[in-house]
C-alpha cells in the first residue's frame, strides 16, 4: 500500500461529469497522510486521480473503500455493509453526496466528490481531504 502525502492546492470546480473524463478507474486505494491520521482513499494505480463510473457488477477494492466512507463518513446508513460492488446503492449514495455538497449529479466518484466528501480510517474516523 502506498503513502502520499496530500499538500495545499486550489482546484477549481467543475461538474463531476465534466471533470470525470481525465482520469482512469479506480482499481485500488492508498494510504492518505490527513491532518495527523492515515485514511484510505479510492486510487488509479497509486494517485487519487481517479474515478469510480457506475457500471453494474463493477467490483474493487477501490468501491469497498469508497463505500464505508460513504456508509460511515456521510452518513449513509441505508447501505448494506462495503462489499466492493459498485451497484444501485453506491451509485445512489454517491448521488446524494453530489447533492449534499452542491456538485453536478451524475452518480460517478470523481475529483470534485472525492474533494469534498470526507474518508473513512476504521483507526481515526472520517477526514476530509485537505487539498
Amino acid at each position: 500500500m502506498t503513502s502520499i502525502l496530500v499538500s495545499a492546492a486550489t482546484f477549481a470546480t467543475a461538474t463531476p461529469a465534466s471533470a470525470a473524463g481525465a482520469y482512469n478507474t479506480c482499481n485500488g486505494s492508498v494510504r492518505m497522510f490527513i491532518g495527523s491520521m492515515y485514511y484510505n482513499v479510492p486510487a488509479y494505480n497509486g494517485s487519487v486521480k481517479c474515478n469510480l463510473v457506475y457500471n453494474t457488477g463493477s467490483y474493487s477494492n477501490a468501491v469497498k473503500v469508497l463505500q464505508a466512507s460513504l456508509k460511515y463518513c456521510e452518513k449513509m446508513s441505508w447501505m448494506d455493509e462495503p462489499d466492493g460492488y459498485y451497484g444501485v446503492q453506491t451509485f445512489s449514495a454517491v448521488e446524494a453526496v453530489q447533492d449534499k455538497y452542491n456538485l453536478g449529479i451524475d452518480g460517478t466518484y470523481g475529483p470534485q466528490t472525492r474533494n469534498a466528501m470526507r474518508h473513512y480510517s476504521k483507526a481515526y474516523g472520517c477526514a476530509k481531504l485537505s487539498f
